[in-house]
């Protein structure tokens, strides 16, 4: 896009034609955000998925052990 500027100088877009190199571009940095995204969300997951397994040893071995204060609810 070419900008062409007039006498009151609000700027005027040409709209032209996009090459085949505009598009190749644009998909290459689409799937470059894309494996970004995977690869961020992979290591979210897998560290949310440590804490839980920390977090579910430390209860298993805690609710053994523990008694419930009221007894079961009739």
């Amino acid at each position: 896009m070419t900008m062409k500027f007039q006498g009151n100088c609000i700027p005027q877009f040409k709209q032209q034609d996009y090459d085949i190199i505009d598009y190749i571009l644009f998909f290459i940095i689409l799937l470059t955000f894309l494996v970004v995204y995977a690869i961020l969300s992979y290591l979210i997951l897998y560290a949310l998925k440590l804490a839980t397994d920390k977090l579910k040893k430390s209860f298993s071995v805690s609710a053994s052990t523990m008694r419930i204060p009221n007894g079961p609810a009739r």
